[in-house]
């Protein structure tokens, strides 16, 4: 075989991508808690510079370095802007919650180092690396992918200047940057007449977290049009029955009721 393929055919390899697979597609969804919202962050770490290897193999170093520098950025707000505009394309929803104890998956950058360093002594299972390519291919874009997406298109008005309003959003962390909700606005737009923000929704009547999509629009010289576009949520802790759960209460109706209380309402 060609050694730059025999990286995504060790067990280690494959392994990882499996737990990110059943993370993203199972075990969040049933068990929405610290341990599976830090697995998917531990697994695509570890996997990414390894994958990368495939193409650049005698660049491992920069490739290290490059996706530490990648995770950072997408874990933080600078990335609102990017985001929104991967959404725009079609069958792209992606959304991330800003948590920068996120960051503790860069442990598994020596790893994957070490394990590059050995793939010429490592065992190698019988799998052919165009498989091993594809499928890590689909579990690192998906990572991230939003599931449960709704379509809100809700429109509220308020009297003030947009400028003004983004201001007091960016700076007033007591209400748009707490445990309950956080408030992104894309810094990339504000200088136009339009400004898309994301907010994250973690309050006590949501049985999921809600990640919401939209942005703000000048009316006037005194007035403010906020448009909710959409939002997505994460899983939740109703275990296997969260089918049941789901049905005794209107998803959409509690997630807008909850924007209205700690955002709308605060505005």
């Amino acid at each position: 075989m060609h050694s730059r393929f025999r990286i995504i055919q060790t067990p280690w390899f494959i392994l990882a991508v499996l737990i990110l697979l059943l993370n993203d597609f199972l075990l969040k969804d049933y068990y929405h808690n610290w341990l599976t919202g830090k697995l998917s962050d531990f697994a695509g770490v570890f996997i990414l510079p390894l994958f990368l290897s495939v193409l650049f193999p005698k660049q491992i170093k920069a490739l290290l370095i490059f996706t530490a520098a990648f995770f950072l950025y997408w874990k933080s707000p600078w990335s609102d802007g990017l985001i929104h505009t991967i959404n725009t394309l079609p069958g792209f929803h992606y959304a991330r919650v800003i948590d920068y104890t996120d960051i503790i998956a860069l442990s598994m950058i020596p790893l994957s180092y070490l394990v590059f360093s050995k793939k010429e002594s490592l065992a190698v299972w019988r799998l052919s690396p165009a498989l091993s390519f594809s499928v890590t291919s689909l579990a690192l874009l998906a990572t991230s992918q939003a599931e449960n997406y709704v379509e809100l298109d809700v429109d509220y008005e308020i009297m003030e200047n947009r400028s003004t309003l983004i201001s007091r959003i960016q700076t007033d962390t007591s209400y748009f940057y707490t445990d309950f909700v956080q408030v992104n606005i894309d810094s990339f737009t504000n200088q136009s007449d339009t400004s898309r923000f994301y907010m994250y929704l973690n309050t006590p009547n949501l049985i999921k977290i809600a990640n919401v999509f939209g942005y703000l629009w000048s009316i006037d010289s005194t007035r403010t049009g906020v448009h909710l576009s959409e939002y997505t949520q994460q899983g939740g802790e109703c275990g296997f029955f969260r089918p049941r759960c789901e049905e005794a209460y209107d998803e959409k109706l509690i997630v807008q009721e909850a924007i209205e209380e700690y955002f709308i309402d605060l505005l």
